[in-house]
């Protein structure tokens, strides 16, 4: 017999039949036995995969008792397995409130028969359901990439069932994700202290603690985590990278050995395999691991990537360098090859990485995995330039000078950079400023503070919020890039405006700090910063100014978040209102605002993707961003990168006769071809 068996989805007559079980569980009429027969008939349907099946009859359970959470939890779980999330969350917030009605109902049935005891004893009751409602829904925010969410719900269903370790667990990798890394850590040992012998536990803390630089704690986690399971790839995987941190080589090719027979796919564990075997000085076995890695990795882009990663964290770095030229000649030979992009990313991924768990029955939540995002390692890039040169420069020994007041100052480029990093990683410098106007609504708010004209107030979210208003702004439709972005947000941002470490940031004045790195004209991410600060403080809206404490605080945000250093103190007194034109003025100053810095960074947005067909003196990399032309009277002329004139650094050569100054002129636009001939001709009559 051919074909799909009668027994599974689109099998010859399962629709009719399915729809014959359906027709005589209605047959019972709107009654209590109508609703268990459907309920019983969609968790078998669940139980054999058929979630398409089980939602008619959980739609009917909750047609006949809207006021129970278990149908509503259920059809979460089924929506969640067909990977329908948006309307999987609406399924367990509908449980959520269902758990909570049910508990009020039954307290205000004993307060009105009199029972005030059992009523007080009925609203400290929790219904058994509500922890894992609560932990199902946290999975689906996580799904989403939307991690805060999920570590307010793996919080609560932690609270309510203290002994859950999986909460726990789910809590600590969320928590990772967002960098926090001592309270995953503080979370992921508590769940390893209610079950000792849980590997993805072990695995996760061994994350924790190598992210934040303890190789040693991370290897002993990753070891425990392999000893429980011999099967686990992501520990074997994470512990082979650890061991490779700690110089232990012949350890670390031992676990990506272990990886790859576990999970043949796993092209990365043969890559890191290869550079450990490089480190070794076994060449030939590291060159067949090579080439293993490029029939498994499949696309090349990818590859030659991780390559540029591995050189960018110094990992046998002359040799990487020949597998890269080797790997660049090889793809050209095929017609396939990968070319950089210019500019290095702002943020490339750790290796260590991992994927955590939730397996659970129907009653239990969605049989579903929830992958830990990618855990960044922020390397300090280019930033203009491509990682593919060999840096031959040293810092100046004399001061750098502009030609013109038009060319940014060292200083303001060095702050440009970072600020510009920071636009990247949270994607910030891709949205229109106006957007973040548009959030400045009321329904942005937690009902308790809407219309409060309460001075001094402001607009107090929680992050969870704040998050997924940013979903809106930053528009992104990948969940691990948006949860990428959220880190990044939560690390440089949210930490700094959360000075009590309360789970609360000022909407306003988050939204008017990261304005300045949306996309807009000056005057128009001025305008829109003056108007969110006026939002702020409703009953000065007639007066169209700002307090002078609000004007200071912002100004405070704005530079610890742009890793400036405290400006200068606003030169009026307390009790005055500061007019949009003053604002302008402080807002452009160098030593109170970011005037320098921003138009810095502005420059660097416009000319992030010029190529200039000319080389870093320093970094002998393709310039591709600002380049700045030493023009001193007596000195060799020579071009440098962003990266290169921010750090001060010049040719070695520069430095031997310099002069009383390095005077520099920037250029946005590419040299014409005959700039480039005259140059290159001058560089042949001068003898190279």
């Amino acid at each position: 017999m051919s074909g799909t068996p009668p027994w599974q989805p689109g099998g010859p007559g399962s629709q009719a039949a399915c729809a014959e079980l359906r027709r005589r569980a209605d047959a019972y009429g709107p009654s209590p036995l109508e609703y268990w027969c459907h309920l019983s008939l969609a968790a078998g349907f669940a139980e054999h995969g058929w979630f398409e099946e089980a939602l008619p009859s959980l739609r009917a359970c909750v047609a006949l008792s809207a006021k129970l959470p278990t149908p509503h939890f259920r059809m979460g779980n089924a929506l969640f397995a067909l990977g329908r999330m948006a309307e999987a969350r609406e399924g367990y917030e509908a449980a959520l409130q269902a758990c909570v009605d049910a508990i009020a109902a039954e307290a205000s049935e004993a307060f009105a028969n009199g029972d005030v005891d059992a009523g007080r004893e009925l609203q400290k009751k929790v219904h058994p359901l509500l922890p894992k409602v609560h932990t199902n829904l946290g999975v689906a925010f996580e799904t989403e990439g939307l991690l805060m969410s999920a570590c307010e719900h793996y919080r609560e269903s932690a609270l309510l069932n203290p002994t859950h370790h999986k909460s726990l667990k789910l809590l600590g990798s969320a928590l990772l994700g967002l960098g926090e890394h001592e309270a995953a850590r503080e979370a992921l040992g508590h769940a390893i202290l209610l079950n000792p012998e849980y590997a993805d536990a072990h695995c996760d803390l061994g994350l924790a603690l190598a992210d934040g630089g303890d190789y040693a704690s991370a290897k002993s986690a990753f070891e425990e985590a392999v000893r429980l399971d011999e099967k686990h790839a992501s520990a074997w995987y994470n512990l082979g990278n650890t061991c490779r941190m700690l110089q232990e080589h012949e350890a670390a090719v031992t676990a990506y050995e272990k990886c790859e027979e576990v999970d043949p796919s796993n092209w990365r564990a043969a890559l890191n395999a290869s550079t450990a075997l490089l480190s070794l000085g076994r060449s030939k076995e590291a060159h067949v691991r090579l080439e293993r890695a490029w029939q498994q990795a499949g696309q090349r882009v990818d590859l030659y990537h991780a390559l540029q990663h591995l050189r960018a964290i110094k990992a046998n770095k002359d040799m990487i360098g020949a597998l890269m030229h080797q790997h660049h000649a090889q793809t050209l030979g095929s017609g396939s090859g990968a070319s950089s992009n210019g500019a290095s990313s702002s943020a490339t991924k750790k290796d260590v990485s991992s994927s955590s768990s939730l397996k659970t029955k129907q009653e239990n939540g969605a049989d579903k995995a929830a992958d830990l995002s990618e855990i960044e390692l922020h390397e300090k890039d280019e930033n203009g330039e491509t990682a593919t040169g060999v840096d031959t420069g040293e810092v100046a020994v004399a001061p750098f000078g502009a030609k013109n007041d038009r060319v940014s100052s060292s200083e303001h480029m060095h702050s440009a950079l970072e600020v510009h990093s920071l636009q990247r990683r949270t994607r910030v410098g891709r949205c229109p400023v106006k957007r973040f106007r548009d959030e400045a609504t009321e329904s942005n708010l937690p009902e308790e503070s809407r219309a409060s004209t309460s001075a001094g107030r402001g607009r107090p979210v929680r992050k969870a919020r704040i998050e997924r208003i940013f979903r809106r702004v930053l528009q992104m439709e990948g969940s691990k890039q948006f949860s990428g972005a959220m880190r990044c947000m939560n690390e440089r941002v949210l930490r700094t405006l959360d000075k009590g470490r309360r789970g609360m940031v000022d909407l306003s004045l988050c939204l008017a700090v990261l304005a300045p790195l949306a996309r807009g004209t000056l005057q128009e991410r001025l305008s829109v910063v003056f108007e969110l600060l006026l939002w702020r403080r409703p009953e000065l809206s007639a007066e169209a100014s700002l307090t002078w404490e609000d004007t200071r605080e912002y100004f405070v945000a704005l530079r610890a978040v742009c890793s400036l250093p405290p400006g200068a103190e606003l030169p009026t007194s307390e009790g005055d209102l500061v007019s949009a034109a003053m604002f302008g003025r402080y807002f452009t100053d160098d030593d109170i605002g970011i005037g320098g810095v921003l138009k810095a960074l502005m420059k660097m947005e416009r000319a992030q993707h010029v190529r200039h067909g000319l080389v870093c003196a320093v970094t002998h990399s393709e310039i591709v961003g600002p380049r700045y032309t030493c023009v001193s009277p007596g000195v060799r002329r020579f071009d440098l990168g962003a990266q290169a004139y921010a750090e001060r650094r010049v040719p070695k050569e520069a430095n031997k006769s310099p002069p009383s100054s390095f005077i520099f002129e920037e250029s946005l636009q590419p040299p014409t071809p005959g700039e480039v001939m005259g140059l290159r001709l001058k560089k042949l009559f001068r003898g190279g």
